[in-house]
């Protein structure tokens, strides 16, 4: 398979093998082919690199972000914390951290054993590290954060008679 040649992936390579083998990412017939085999190692790297596609799509955001960051003269609650509310609202998860074994003197990041070009992703993963170490300082219901589509309480009653 070529991303095993490919050594570090970058987005040049994976957004066009995506766009490639994406069709083959179904459930529907993955166990009435006799391509099983091949059909499941392609699934296993487009859950790997489709969620680094949709990330990418924020780059820009998180560039904008990081501008801001390190603009600020001095960290302080004041300060920062509104900045805080409004990153966890465009990366919710990132508060929790990179989650990836990163090799920062080679470049790259790891996500089962696929290794992902790392400055296409810089920003992003700076973002994550602030959001993780200033954690405290998040409060846990974002203002931000639209719960229109949640059901008020007892409105849902109908559906789960349990």
């Amino acid at each position: 398979m070529e991303i095993e040649t490919e050594g570090i992936l970058s987005k040049n390579f994976y957004i066009p093998w995506i766009n490639t083998y994406g069709h083959l990412h179904t459930v529907a017939d993955i166990f009435a082919d006799k391509t099983y085999r091949y059909k499941n190692e392609i699934s296993g790297y487009l859950w790997i690199l489709e969620p680094l596609v949709q990330s990418l799509k924020k780059s820009d955001l998180a560039l904008e972000y990081w501008k801001e960051f390190i603009a600020f003269p001095v960290i302080t609650r004041e300060i920062i914390q509104d900045w805080l509310i409004r990153c966890d609202h465009h990366f919710p998860y990132s508060k929790y951290g990179f989650d990836y074994e990163t090799d920062f003197r080679q470049g790259y990041f790891a996500d089962r054993g696929v290794k992902i070009n790392l400055p296409e992703h810089w920003y992003l993963q700076n973002i994550a590290v602030i959001l993780h170490n200033y954690f405290v300082l998040i409060p846990e219901e974002n203002s931000l954060k639209q719960n229109e589509e949640l059901p008020i309480d007892g409105e849902d009653d109908d559906i789960f008679l349990f």
